[in-house]
């Protein structure tokens, strides 16, 4: 795993341990430097860190792997280095290597060589949607590959009270996410223009870093912060998930969604891909095929406040019914248990 804040972190661990399966969490590196890391400071590329700083807290990892241990690697143990060098070792050592998937990357050129052969090392692929499946099963026919619902924190992201009368504060409408993904706005960016002339709203834009772009609407621009992630998003009436129709988006597991859900805020986005199973329009968000629909959908919730509550209400109730830790943790004991019965 990278870092404590992942998805394969003290959580998963503990949702491991309380089924009875013994569970050890190692980072290959520090808080610290994730941190500077997803701030852009130290890009996951350059020569400095895949081929000093991060052999070192791999090698420290390494210590700890016993023979017949399970190791679940999220993406590759080095950044961009294609020889899986360090999952070599860990082989070596007489462990089992899950490897998870967590995106599409076969359709990225500098990602396609580093996945490929880290799949074909692997005892077992876990990967987050059918689409992604169907597609690693085709690559890799032979290989055990398993389908995993991807847990949200719902003790970190939650609801925080909108105790603001219904008409004293202008309407917010939030999208989080890398700073390098700000892009995907670009296309929806005539519809926020369109919803500006008909209910007067703020887009709030949360990344790491600043954006170049400009929108064609009121917006401001607050800094990513892992643990006030919850602040961040107080009082958004919708959280905006443009993914495209592409091969890539279509078999993403677009845990943005899970985020808003957790925080009680209605996912609007396209009928693409997994946003079809995580999104039940008019019920925990909308799904919208024309850009008529996507301003009506966020009329709706930004002027709405009754309906806003009841989509709220409901999207957190999937969140932690469905997608929480707990929720989950059946399929991932479960994979484990099936595909290795030895396993601890």
């Amino acid at each position: 795993m990278r870092s404590g804040c992942d998805i394969l972190g003290q959580q998963t661990a503990s949702m491991f341990a309380s089924n009875g399966i013994n569970c050890k969490v190692s980072d290959l590196w520090p808080e610290f430097l994730a941190a500077i890391m997803h701030a852009g400071i130290i890009p996951f590329g350059v020569r400095f860190f895949s081929k000093a700083m991060a052999p070192i807290f791999a090698m420290n990892s390494m210590k700890k792997i016993q023979k017949n241990d399970l190791f679940w690697v999220l993406g590759s143990a080095v950044p961009l280095q294609e020889t899986p060098y360090f999952e070599l070792k860990f082989k070596n050592l007489g462990a089992k290597y899950i490897y998870h998937i967590m995106d599409d990357w076969f359709e990225f050129d500098y990602l396609r060589k580093a996945t490929i052969l880290r799949a074909e090392l692997s005892d077992l692929i876990v990967v987050p949607t059918p689409t992604l499946f169907q597609k690693v099963k085709t690559l890799f026919p032979s290989k055990k590959i398993v389908i995993l619902e991807e847990p949200i924190d719902v003790a970190r992201v939650y609801p925080i009270a909108d105790n603001a009368e219904k008409t004293d504060r202008i309407p917010i409408i939030v999208w989080t996410g890398n700073t390098g993904n700000i892009n995907m706005l670009q296309p929806i960016n005539n519809i926020l223009e369109k919803l500006s002339k008909r209910i007067k709203f703020r887009l709030r834009v949360i990344s790491k870093s600043q954006p170049t772009m400009s929108f064609e609407c009121d917006w401001e621009w607050r800094k990513y912060d892992f643990l006030n992630e919850s602040q961040l998003l107080a009082g958004a009436a919708a959280g905006l998930t443009p993914i495209q129709d592409t091969p890539h988006d279509r078999a993403k597991g677009v845990y943005k969604v899970k985020t808003y859900l957790a925080a009680g805020i209605a996912p609007v986005g396209p009928p693409v891909g997994y946003l079809n199973h995580l999104v039940e329009s008019n019920q925990n968000g909308f799904l919208c095929k024309t850009e008529d629909e996507w301003v009506d959908c966020l009329y709706l919730l930004l002027s709405n406040y009754d309906e806003r509550r009841r989509i709220s209400k409901y999207a957190r109730e999937c969140a932690v019914g469905r997608y929480s830790h707990s929720a989950v943790s059946s399929q991932w004991v479960n994979a484990i248990k099936a595909n290795f019965p030895l396993a601890p």
